[in-house]
Parts: C-alpha cells; structure tokens; sequence
C-alpha cells in the first residue's frame, strides 16, 4: 500500500525516512515498525518492481487481444 501511494500521489521517496510519517504509522499500528523499511532506495526498488509486474501484466493482456491495437498520444504545450 506504501508503494501505491506513494507512486498515486507523487509522494517522495524518502517519507519512509521521516520520524513524523513513521510515528502516524506506529499511531495506527505499534507492531509496524518491525515492516518498515529505512530508506527511500527500498521504496524505490519496490516501485521499480511493481512496475515491471504491471508492465508484465498490460503485455500479457495486449498479447490475448483478438484485435489490433492503435496507440496514439496527444503531446501539446502552453505558454500558460
């Protein structure tokens, strides 16, 4: 749930690392601590490898469609 989070709301890595983010968390939860982890590289390596799960997954799924598939983007700037 860290990882979605963190990857949902752009959160920084290193929250992990913050005493306040890991006092909410043994608020709620006093045996969390023990499941942690100590520094952003874990949750990046998390978000690294759930990524290549869900890449894994969209190919899989791409891969038993019966149909072509189209992918376009729509890239534009603005002055604003």
């Amino acid at each position: 749930l860290v990882v979605k989070w963190v990857a949902a709301a752009s959160i920084s890595l290193n929250v992990v690392e913050s005493n306040e983010f890991r006092s909410i968390l043994q608020y709620l939860n006093p045996h969390v601590t023990a499941y942690l982890p100590t520094t952003g590289y874990t949750i990046r390596k998390w978000v690294d490898r759930m990524l290549e799960e869900q890449q894994k997954a969209q190919l899989e799924r791409i891969a038993r469609c019966q149909s072509k598939i189209h992918i376009t983007t729509d890239a534009w700037s603005s002055p604003n």
